[in-house]
């Protein structure tokens, strides 16, 4: 067919089908074959808006975000004082049980001098 007689046709066709007087069974014939070729095209169908997958991480992420900022700005976190040590020795042997052992042996042996002598 050239571009004409395409248009012709299509011209007919689409006064054919908008006429009324089509009748029933031609009328369910066209609506299953109209269902049939868009069921075999791979169209998505469209979504409400709740169900897209961005509707329900975004309220999540936050929800999330809003309980972050909570614990940082207005709990107000109590951190433990650091003791304040006379001496670097004294912090060492806070923190190691070997060398604050060892200090409490000299202590007793310089005790047991001064006890001595």
């Amino acid at each position: 067919m050239t571009t004409t007689d395409e248009e012709r046709f299509l011209n007919r066709a689409r006064k054919a089908l908008e006429s009324e007087d089509l009748g029933e069974d031609i009328s369910q014939r066209l609506y299953s074959a109209r269902r049939k070729a868009l069921d075999q095209l791979d169209i998505p169908e469209k979504r409400a808006v709740y169900e897209k997958p961005w509707f329900t991480v975004f309220p999540v992420g936050a929800i999330a975000a809003l309980v972050l900022v909570f614990n940082l700005f207005w709990l107000d976190p109590e951190f433990p004082e650091m003791p304040n040590y006379e001496s670097e020795l004294h912090a060492a042997a806070a923190t190691e049980l070997e060398l604050l052992e060892d200090l409490e042996f000299v202590a007793w042996m310089l005790a047991e001098d001064l006890n001595a002598g």
